[in-house]
């Protein structure tokens, strides 16, 4: 295990929102770092729309852009993996990532967005029963559940 760095922030989640809270903060000149999985939610969405200047554009070429922008800024940094702990207290948190990367932080920032999984429902309705049905739900403790494409 390596001796942690220490940052300002830690931003758990590198897509949209958590590259946008990493340019505010490196704007300010925080020291900070965007921990990524690389999958983010949106990876299968073939293009996106209603997001200004960027109407049709992939998921990929948007966070590529967003990217090349944020990490610009010199105390904004990058480190690809999937965090399997956090510990600590405010102003003082640990970050683990899978690959035994310990990350140390004074605050930190969850933007990891929704997760999407696939569930059966019963429709035990008349002539329906016993079919089942796929959906897809999506769940996020901060904020009510959503639909996921």
């Amino acid at each position: 295990m390596q001796k942690p760095y220490k940052f300002d922030v830690a931003i758990i989640g590198g897509s949209y929102a958590g590259l946008s809270a990493a340019m505010t903060l490196g704007r300010a000149r925080r020291q900070v770092v965007v921990i990524d999985s690389g999958k983010p939610c949106n990876r299968q969405t073939p293009h996106s729309h209603n997001l200004i200047t960027h109407d049709g554009k992939t998921p990929a070429e948007i966070s590529a852009l967003a990217r090349e922008q944020v990490f610009a800024y010199p105390t904004v940094h990058m480190h690809a993996g999937l965090v399997i702990k956090v510990m600590g207290k405010d102003g003082a948190f640990t970050v683990m990532t899978e690959e035994g990367q310990n990350l140390e932080a004074k605050k930190l920032i969850f933007t990891t967005g929704i997760s999407c999984r696939k569930s059966q429902v019963s429709l035990n309705a008349g002539a329906l029963a016993p079919y089942t049905a796929p959906i897809v739900t999506a769940t996020n403790t901060a904020r009510p559940a959503q639909a996921c494409s």
